[in-house]
């Protein structure tokens, strides 16, 4: 992997079990460590635990027990600089921004690995 960070695990967050397996083989096949949450507060609970290795969180804007904006709110008052990259299936939604939550980028799902990868190695490299 040529990512330099030395913090190179994801939070992949989805409510979907076969998005969540396919977007972990992915985000694993690029050669990062990668954590899993099927709703938003499993995510808030991973995310607080883990924060000083996650380097970015992939995060579904449709989920069973909050929104995908309301998930965003909470990583980001647990550490204001986290990447968080939107996935949606039903086309971007407005930007957070100004609403709590700035999202780093979007990904229409469902998505291929030469995408996941170009966006993660962009949004990498802005850290």
């Amino acid at each position: 992997m040529d990512n330099l960070q030395t913090k190179d695990t994801i939070l992949l967050v989805d409510d979907e079990p076969v998005v969540l397996d396919v977007g972990a083989l992915m985000v694993k096949k690029l050669g990062y460590n990668v954590l899993q949450a099927a709703n938003g507060m499993e995510a808030s609970q991973i995310f607080r635990d883990n924060v000083d290795d996650i380097c970015l969180v992939i995060l579904d804007m449709i989920l069973p027990d909050e929104s995908g904006l309301d998930t965003c709110k909470k990583l980001k008052e647990i550490k204001s600089d986290v990447k968080v990259l939107h996935t949606s299936g039903l086309g971007r939604a407005q930007n957070g921004d100004g609403l709590g939550c700035d999202f780093d980028g979007f990904l229409q799902k469902p998505f291929r690995i030469e995408e996941l990868s170009s966006t993660l190695k962009e949004l990498l490299a802005s850290t």
